[in-house]
């Protein structure tokens, strides 16, 4: 699942140096032909879509087993999320708009509000940026997933693996950080870091698709501390029956964030 230390280390120089063209740099870069050519096979399996439920596993240290997931999206509208753990039913829920994250623990009847700028720490895009990375699919922060338009507005490198870094120029790049992909050989998401300009915090979406699943490993430094968990999907079901927002009646309390996860 872990892709290796070099294409990190390489994902870093090129994200360092996307705003400094050099000779060296303008020798492996393709013509904008060729990027495209490449750029049309990472695009096409990017239908649309208005509704999708991702059913799947999640595994982090901060839990003794293994959960059951569902994710149900409709698209720049919300992700809510289902935790299931085995035999005990639905254990937690995490709601997530524009606006702010509500997360649910239905063992202890305990739930808190937070603003979704919260989430950017560790993340720095939008909703609709979140939706898109939990389909594999390139984003640009803020802008959307990638398609034709933006073409010209990434660099794209060969690596010798087969595959590329794609890394959007400076225009597109946050003033606090810096961020790039690593796409493989088959013009599939195979990476995606975010490294800060001004601090240590970093963080990476790692993608391997074993069969008809899609494994999603999320690495975060943030503030001093690690964050880690491993997200399986099946495939994805567009069109997907709504799941109910959480709604918490009399007998929920709402806590801190810290209450509302101990379990």
């Amino acid at each position: 699942m872990k892709r290796t230390t070099k294409y990190i280390f390489t994902l870093i120089i090129c994200l360092l140096a996307a705003v400094l063209p050099t000779k060296a740099q303008d020798e492996i870069q393709l013509t904008q032909a060729e990027a495209d050519s490449v750029l049309n096979t990472v695009v096409a399996p990017y239908s649309q879509w208005g509704s999708v439920q991702l059913d799947g596993k999640l595994s982090t240290a901060l839990l003794p087993i293994s959960v059951s997931t569902r994710f149900y999206m409709e698209q720049e509208k919300c992700i809510r999320i289902s935790i299931r753990a085995p035999f005990l039913g639905e254990v937690a829920r995490i709601d997530i708009d524009n606006e702010e994250i509500q997360i649910a623990n239905k063992r202890k009847k305990r739930y808190c509000r937070l603003p979704m700028e919260t989430l950017r720490g560790i993340y720095p895009g939008g909703l609709t940026d979140l939706q898109s990375l939990l389909l594999a699919r390139v984003t640009l922060l803020n802008r959307g997933t990638l398609s034709k338009r933006d073409f010209a507005d990434v660099d794209l490198i060969p690596d010798d693996a087969g595959g590329y870094l794609l890394v959007p120029k400076d225009a597109l790049q946050p003033e606090a950080l810096s961020y790039g992909y690593v796409v493989d050989s088959d013009a599939r998401v195979g990476e995606l870091m975010i490294v800060s300009r001004y601090s240590e915090d970093m963080a990476t979406f790692s993608y391997a698709y074993p069969g008809s699943s899609t494994l999603i490993g999320i690495l975060a430094a943030f503030r001093g501390k690690t964050y880690e968990l491993q997200l399986k999907f099946d495939q994805p079901r567009y069109g997907a029956s709504p799941m109910e927002p959480f709604s918490p009646d009399g007998n929920w309390t709402e806590t801190s964030f810290k209450e509302t996860l101990r379990f």
